[in-house]
């Protein structure tokens, strides 16, 4: 669902940390957004994203807003890629995985801006992700995977579980990755280097 009309996205969720984090995203989309203090605000914004805890608390006349979007505090990932999808769905989704040993870096772009980044223990777990990510996703997604000589085990365990989910995956040469890339990305203040140098790569595998 497009949203309407202009203005601000509003978003009724009474979790801070979850409502913070989809004022993130809809910054990152060049949007901006507000928290409601009332039915009439939320019937004034251009869109409404819905924490369904909440859902029974809200304003009668909120839930039958035409730009509703339904979003789970309990799914924080899936909740923010249904934002991107109703809000300004991306002709390609990017994700780069950055492997290592103790710690993997995962970062999932959208028009340039980081839609989610994480640092999981094991690359399995990070081309899990990937694999969970495919499956929630319209456009197209492009993966792309660190390799060095230093990492090239991880790299090849990653590639052979997305493979196993039917992804396929280029492999970024970690040592000409362009950090330079790093000012043209959106959402990256303050995040893990390993979420970081996992942007790049999934920028860096566009150029592959």
């Amino acid at each position: 669902m497009q949203a309407r009309g202009v203005g601000p996205v509003a978003v009724w969720s009474s979790h801070g940390g979850f409502a913070r984090r989809l004022l993130d995203t809809l910054r990152g989309l060049g949007l901006s957004g507000l928290i409601p203090r009332g039915e009439r605000e939320c019937l004034a914004s251009r869109s409404l994203l819905l924490d369904l805890a909440d859902a029974p608390l809200a304003p009668r006349g909120c839930l039958s807003h035409p730009g509703l979007v339904a979003v789970d505090r309990g799914d924080v990932l899936g909740s923010v890629i249904r934002v991107v999808e109703a809000l300004k769905p991306p002709r390609e989704y990017l994700l780069g995985i950055d492997p290592g040993e103790r710690r993997t870096g995962l970062a999932l772009m959208a028009r340039g801006f980081l839609v989610h980044g994480e640092v999981l223990r094991s690359v399995h777990e990070a081309a899990r992700l990937a694999c969970h990510v495919a499956g929630r996703v319209t456009a197209p997604l492009l993966v792309g995977v660190g390799y060095s000589p230093a990492s090239r085990h991880y790299a090849l365990q990653a590639l052979e579980t997305l493979q196993g989910c039917g992804l396929a995956a280029r492999l970024v040469d970690e040592h000409a990755t362009n950090r330079a890339l790093v000012p043209g990305l959106a959402g990256l203040d303050g995040v893990a280097d390993h979420v970081r140098a996992a942007a790049v790569i999934a920028l860096r595998a566009t150029l592959a």
